[in-house]
């Protein structure tokens, strides 16, 4: 397994067991409990995660007044004409319902 050096090594033998082949393949004898037991989620809080109490890791920024209702959020993953860096294209277009109702039945 080739990893790029930035991978962390708890990171690279952590993909490379779960890259092996069955029956040796991480998880496959002992599930997703043999998966958490992994070393490379040592420091992980798996209770935390379930219970949805986990901190996230990624920071966004709020926008909006705070009248109570949910402000809006700046994401990267939420995409926008608004939060193209400079010389990025925008790559969705936006839709316009023709009225066929070929979306009725969803």
């Amino acid at each position: 397994l080739n990893c790029p050096s930035r991978c962390p090594p708890k990171g690279q033998a952590f993909t490379a067991r779960l890259l092996r082949k069955l029956p040796h393949r991480l998880g496959a004898q002992g599930g997703a409990p043999e998966v958490r037991s992994h070393y490379f989620f040592d420091s992980f809080d798996f209770s935390s995660l379930h219970a949805q109490t986990m901190m996230s890791p990624v920071e966004r920024p709020w926008t909006g007044k705070d009248d109570g209702n949910q402000p809006e959020v700046r994401s990267p993953w939420l995409r926008g004409s608004w939060c193209l860096s400079p010389g990025e294209e925008e790559i969705f277009e936006a839709y316009t319902d023709d009225g066929s109702g070929w979306d009725q039945e969803f």
